[in-house]
C-alpha cells in the first residue's frame, strides 16, 4: 500500500480546512454525516475517469464529469475519515479533494438527504436521496459497482478467512470460507453493512493487509490497472487456493492475472452452469429472470449475477421460460426447459 508522507498529509489537511471555509458556506452548526459505501464507489469512478490515482499533487487535472449518470445538486456536505466535515459547492471542488486523498485521510461520509439530477432525464427536476439504500439504488441504475460487488473477492485477489463483517443490527459476524460469505450476501435477514477492518487478501501470491475502505477500493482498482486485459469469454478454470479451497475463474487469462499458473489448475467437478457456457459470447439473456436458490426465488438482472448463483457451492436452478438472443444474428429463442437450452446452445455455439 502507498506510504503516507508528512508533507502530503499536511497539504491534504490544509485543503480540507480550506474547503470547509471557501468552497461552500462555512459549517457553523453541527452537520450529521453517515459513512457511505455508495459515496466511495462514486468517488472511485471519478478518480478513475479523471486519472487521479497515483498522480502528483502538481499535475494538471483534466476534469471529466461524464463518468456518472447523474449530477449532484450543490452544496454537498462530505466528511473525512478523521471527522472533518467539508462543504463542497461544485464538481471541481470534489475533484480537488479527491486529488489530495491519502490512505490515512480520505472522504468516507455524506450528509443525507441530498439531491441529484439525472443526466438522462428530460427535465432537470432534482431527485432526493434520503439514505444509503436510495444511494445504492441510484448507482446500481448507473451500472456502477455496489457494496455486494466489493464484498465478494476481486478478479485479482481473494480474501483470507476467517473474515468478519458487521450486519444491520451492529453485530459482528465471522465467516470461515467463500461459501459462507456468499450465503450471507444473499440472506435478506442478515445483511452485510460493513466489512470489519483490518483483514488480509492474497494478491499476486502475497498476503496484503487491508486497513480501511480506501485501501479496499485501491486494491480492487489494481485488478484493472496492474494486470493484463482479459476477454469476457466464459471458459471456466478452477485453481487450488493457498487455504486448500477450490476457486473458479471465468477463464484462464483471469486466473493467471490473479497470480495462478496452469500448475495450480484442478478439476472443477460437476458444474451447475450446463447450457450457459456460451453466455455473453455466443448468446445473451433477456433480463430479468428468476432463479431458485436455497429454497427461495431471486430476481437476476445481469450475467455476472446469474453466474454467481449458478457457480455457488450449493447451486441454483433457473426458472423457465427465458428468452435468449444469438450474439451475432437477430435470432431469438424462447427456452422452456434446461434440456431445451442445452439443445439450442449446442446448435448456436458449436
Amino acid at each position: 500500500m502507498k506510504k503516507l508522507k508528512v508533507l502530503f498529509l499536511f497539504a491534504a489537511i490544509s485543503l480540507a480546512t480550506l474547503y470547509s471555509c471557501t468552497d461552500g458556506d462555512s459549517i457553523e452548526n453541527e452537520v450529521v454525516t453517515e459513512k457511505s459505501f455508495s459515496l466511495r464507489s462514486v468517488l472511485n469512478e471519478l478518480k478513475k475517469s479523471n486519472n487521479i490515482s497515483g498522480r502528483s499533487i502538481n499535475d494538471t487535472i483534466v476534469v471529466d464529469s461524464t463518468a456518472l449518470c447523474f449530477e449532484f445538486v450543490y452544496p454537498l456536505n462530505l466528511a473525512y475519515n478523521n471527522g472533518t466535515t467539508v462543504s463542497v459547492s461544485s464538481f471541481d471542488g470534489i475533484i480537488d479533494l479527491l486529488s489530495n486523498e491519502t490512505p490515512s485521510l480520505y472522504i468516507e461520509g455524506i450528509a443525507f438527504p441530498f439531491q441529484v439530477t439525472l443526466a438522462t432525464a428530460d427535465s432537470a427536476t432534482p431527485i432526493t436521496i434520503s439514505n444509503e439504500a436510495d444511494f445504492e439504488e441510484l448507482i446500481s441504475s448507473c451500472g456502477m459497482e455496489t457494496f455486494d460487488n466489493y464484498v465478494t473477492s476481486g478478479m485479482c485477489y481473494e480474501y483470507t478467512y476467517p473474515l468478519s463483517y458487521i450486519n444491520q443490527n451492529g453485530t459482528t459476524i465471522t465467516v470461515n470460507n467463500e461459501s459462507e460469505l456468499f450465503d450471507s450476501i444473499i440472506n435478506d435477514e442478515n445483511i452485510i453493512v460493513e466489512l470489519a477492518f483490518p483483514f488480509n487478501v492474497i494478491y499476486n501470491g502475497e498476503s496484503v493487509e487491508i486497513n480501511n475502505l480506501y485501501e479496499l477500493f485501491e486494491m480492487d482498482n489494481n485488478c484493472v490497472s496492474s494486470f493484463c486485459t482479459c476477454s469476457d469469454e466464459y471458459a471456466p478454470v478452477c485453481v487450488a487456493t493457498p487455504t486448500g479451497e477450490t476457486m473458479q475463474f471465468p477463464n484462464a487469462c483471469i486466473a493467471e492475472c490473479a497470480g495462478y499458473t496452469p500448475a495450480d489448475y484442478v478439476d472443477c467437478g460437476s458444474s451447475s452452469v450446463s447450457g450457459f457456457d456460451g453466455l455473453g459470447t455466443c448468446f445473451t439473456v433477456q433480463y430479468p429472470i428468476q432463479v431458485q436458490y436455497q429454497g427461495a426465488v431471486y430476481s437476476v438482472s445481469s450475467d455476472s449475477e446469474l453466474l454467481d448463483y449458478l457457480n455457488s457451492p450449493t447451486g441454483a436452478v433457473v426458472n423457465y421460460p427465458i428468452v435468449i438472443n444469438h450474439a451475432t444474428s437477430s435470432m431469438m429463442f424462447t427456452i422452456e426447459s434446461q434440456e431445451g437450452l442445452n439443445a439450442v446452445v449446442s446448435d448456436l455455439c458449436n
